[in-house]
C-alpha cells in the first residue's frame, strides 16, 4: 500500500472519487481515502464548471479576430457589447466564486507541500533543519 503522504490524482464522479494512480485493493482504497462516495460531484461543482466555461467563451468572443470570423456583418452595438462583456462577466464570476468557494483541486493544480518520500532527495530538505549559508 502507498504511503499516507502520497499525492493521488483522480476524478470525481456521481458515484464518488476514482483515483488514477492508486495501486491496491478496494478495501485498501476505502481505508486510505475514507468516505469515497462522500466525495462525489455536487451541484456546486457544476456551477463552477458552467461559470468557468461561459467566461472562457465570452473572453474568446472578445477577440476582434474571432468576432470578424464568426460575425463578419456585426454592427457597432454588437462589437461594443463584446468589448465590455468580458470585464463585466469576469467581475460577476469572481463574485460567484467568492460567495460559493470550493475546496476541490482542479486540472493543473500542483501540490506545493513536500511529501515524506521527497525528504532527503536533492539535498537537505528535512523540515525543521536549516541549510547553512555560505
Amino acid at each position: 500500500m502507498s504511503t499516507p503522504a502520497s499525492l493521488y490524482y483522480g476524478v470525481h464522479t456521481l458515484r464518488g472519487f476514482r483515483p488514477f494512480n492508486f495501486e491496491g485493493t478496494r478495501e485498501e482504497m476505502e481505508e486510505r481515502f475514507g468516505d469515497l462516495p462522500g466525495m462525489k460531484v455536487r451541484a456546486l461543482d457544476f456551477v463552477h464548471a458552467h461559470v468557468s466555461a461561459v467566461v472562457f467563451v465570452v473572453v474568446a468572443l472578445g477577440n476582434a479576430d474571432v468576432q470578424g470570423c464568426l460575425f463578419p456583418d456585426a454592427g457597432t452595438g454588437f462589437t461594443e457589447m463584446f468589448r465590455n462583456l468580458p470585464m463585466g462577466l469576469g467581475l460577476l464570476a469572481s463574485m460567484v466564486f467568492m460567495i460559493f468557494p470550493t475546496t476541490r483541486k482542479s486540472i493543473g493544480y500542483t501540490d506545493m507541500m513536500p511529501h515524506k518520500e521527497d525528504y532527503g532527495k536533492g539535498g537537505n530538505n528535512i523540515p525543521g533543519q536549516t541549510t547553512p549559508s555560505v
